[in-house]
C-alpha cells in the first residue's frame, strides 16, 4: 500500500503507448544500424536458404520475445522453470536451426578463413544494446521475485530478435562462427540481463 500510494501508476492504455513508443525508438535505430552495415546480404547463398533460416529464426525469437515479456497471467511473472528454459534453449535452438538447414545446402557450411565472426559480434551488440535497455527501462521496479532470472531472459530475448537481421546479412554457416559471432552476443546480453536485472528490475520499497 505504501508503494501504491508513492509512486502513482499510469493507466493502462498510457503504459502501452509509452512502451510502444519506446521500444519503437529503439528498434528504429537497430534498423538503422542494419542499413548501415549493408541490409541484406545473399552472396553465394540459395534465396530458399536465406528464406528459411531467417523464417524460423523470426518464428523462435517471436516465441522467445513473447514468453520473457509477458507475465504468463501471473503477477508473480513466470515460474523460474519457464525462464530458465528460455535462457537455455534460446540460442541452442537457434544454433541448430542455423546450421542443421545449411547443412542440407552444399557447401553451406564451409569454414570462412577470412570471416572469423567478429564483425557479426559487433553488429549483434550495436544492433541489441538499445532494445535491452529500453526494456529494461520499462520493466523498472517491477520485478517481485526473480529480477536477475528474468533480466536474463530479456537479455535472450534481444539476443534472439537481434539474430534475425545478422542471419540476413551474414552468409557463413560455419559452426565456430556462429558460436563466436551469433551465440556469444546472446550469452552477453543474457549476462549484463541478469546483472542489470537485479539493480532496475527488483521491485523497491518506497522511500520514506
Amino acid at each position: 500500500l505504501d508503494a501504491a500510494q508513492a509512486r502513482p501508476v499510469a493507466t493502462r492504455q498510457r503504459a502501452r503507448a509509452t512502451a510502444a513508443l519506446v521500444l519503437a525508438a529503439a528498434l528504429s535505430i537497430s534498423l538503422t544500424v542494419f542499413l548501415l552495415a549493408g541490409g541484406l546480404r545473399q552472396e553465394d547463398r540459395p534465396t530458399s536458404l536465406v528464406l528459411l533460416t531467417s523464417m524460423g529464426a523470426a518464428i523462435i525469437a517471436a516465441a522467445v520475445a513473447r514468453g520473457a515479456w509477458s507475465r504468463g497471467g501471473s503477477m508473480l511473472g513466470r515460474p523460474a522453470l519457464v525462464l530458465w528454459v528460455l535462457v537455455v534453449a534460446a540460442p541452442l535452438a537457434l544454433f541448430a536451426w542455423k546450421l542443421g538447414v545449411s547443412e542440407r545446402f552444399d557447401g553451406m557450411t564451409r569454414q570462412w578463413p577470412d570471416r572469423a565472426g567478429w564483425r557479426c559480434f559487433y553488429w549483434s551488440l550495436s544492433m541489441g544494446a538499445l532494445p535491452l535497455a529500453a526494456l529494461l527501462f520499462l520493466r523498472r521496479d517491477s520485478a517481485l521475485v526473480r529480477p536477475r532470472l528474468l533480466g536474463a531472459a530479456l537479455g535472450v530475448s534481444v539476443g534472439a530478435l537481434v539474430w534475425v537481421p545478422v542471419d540476413l546479412w551474414c552468409p557463413v554457416a560455419y559452426a565456430p562462427h556462429l558460436l563466436r559471432g551469433h551465440v556469444l552476443p546472446m550469452l552477453l546480453f543474457a549476462g549484463a540481463g541478469a546483472l542489470l536485472g537485479g539493480l532496475i528490475l527488483r521491485l523497491r520499497e518506497p522511500r520514506r
